[in-house]
């Protein structure tokens, strides 16, 4: 029986930062309408709702395994993530999944499978290359330095798709992982990199999503640092500049009717309101347009906890919900089997939320036995 939480959310507007130095960029006009954008996803021309209260979603429901015989067929014996992103110009989804265990050894690169719209669990395939094993667009040295480069976000600007991805330098236990975010682009079939941020800084894991601000179309993007241990950040960049660093620009607070306070210096960013201490890794910013909603989610690894949250806003910047915890793995679930366990990852489908925006699909990773499946949450 599903069982309805409530929640009460108290909104404060939050005080102007003052004593800032460097360059800041103060929005007088916060966005008002929600995101539009000619090369994004076609979508309504609504009027965002006054109000960032969000009710609890229900217990979360198994949909399917994303992983079957045809990931078999092509040489995948295992992976995890599984983000999906929309491709408007195929008018088509991509899920991207990390480290991929192949056919002989953990081989580590990535892989894809592709769907149409509307989605259908059985209309799905793997792409492949030439020898018609799976396509890789990330590949993993598997040495120091390149341990794993697994994808964290991906858009599509014009017909060309970016993916920001995390390289991992060195894999450790909790605190002890070192990695850096690194953004490549689609070239002929090829990706290929334009930059990179420094060891552990914020883009470890970065999520991005269509927005507006002032009246322009532009990229937001959630971020996080040092993996697993991160608070949560939020960045945008001019979909013309995504492949300028010196042009992201990162959130430093809210001043008057939550109007967002901009600065170039990475340095600055603070923590979104509400999540200055969680210790967050993967994290998913979607947009929900009919319903006029910005959804974030993440597993929260703080005093090892396995809750999974999510919250709401009515704009991308905040200010957001309390956030709701949910566990979509319980193991008393009826489709997890005897053995399964470790639950991470967590990535929602965008533009897919039902025909009354109330459905949010997502995909979750289980280390055991290292494979994704897709869930499906009714927001009650």
């Amino acid at each position: 029986m599903n069982t309805k939480f409530c929640i009460i959310v108290v909104s404060i507007s939050a005080m102007l930062l003052l004593g800032l130095t460097g360059c800041l960029n103060i929005n007088t006009q916060p966005s008002s309408t929600g995101q539009s954008a000619a090369t994004a996803p076609t979508m309504p021309n609504i009027t965002v709702p006054n109000s960032s209260v969000q009710p609890a979603p229900a217990t979360p429901q198994y949909v399917c395994d994303l992983e079957d015989s045809k990931a078999y067929a092509v040489g995948i014996k295992g992976t995890d993530l599984g983000i999906p992103v929309l491709l408007p110009s195929q008018k088509s989804w991509w899920f991207l999944f990390g480290d991929v265990n192949g056919e002989k050894t953990a081989e580590g690169g990535s892989a894809v499978l592709q769907a149409e719209t509307p989605f259908d669990c059985s209309n799905t395939f793997w792409k492949t290359n030439p020898s018609g094993k799976y396509y890789q667009p990330l590949t993993s040295k598997r040495q120091p330095g390149d341990e794993s480069t697994v994808p964290a976000g991906a858009i599509e600007v014009n017909g060309t798709l970016y993916i920001y991805a995390m390289r991992v330098d060195h894999w450790g236990g909790p605190d002890a992982t070192d990695a850096h975010g690194v953004l490549f682009k689609n070239l002929n079939g090829k990706f290929i990199e334009i930059f990179s941020w420094p060891v552990n800084e914020k883009h470890v894991n970065t999520s991005p999503v269509w927005g507006e601000l002032n009246g322009q179309q532009v990229i937001f993007m959630a971020i996080t640092g040092k993996y697993r241990t991160s608070p949560v950040y939020l960045a945008y960049v001019s979909p013309g500049e995504i492949e300028n660093q010196n042009a992201y620009r990162y959130l430093v607070g809210l001043g008057a009717n939550d109007t967002p306070i901009w600065s170039e210096n990475i340095n600055y960013a603070k923590p979104l309101s509400g999540m200055e201490d969680v210790q967050a890794g993967e994290i998913s910013l979607v947009r929900n347009y009919k319903l006029g909603k910005s959804y974030l989610m993440f597993k929260n690894y703080q005093n090892n906890n396995s809750s999974f949250m999510l919250f709401s806003a009515d704009n991308p910047y905040g200010p957001y919900s309390a956030p709701t915890r949910f566990y979509p793995c319980d193991t008393s679930a009826s489709w997890m089997q005897p053995g399964w366990g470790t639950c991470y990852g967590g990535y929602i489908m965008p533009d897919n939320f039902g025909s009354n925006g109330k459905e949010i699909y997502f995909t979750v990773s289980l280390w055991k036995p290292y494979t994704v499946v897709l869930m499906k949450m009714e927001l009650e």
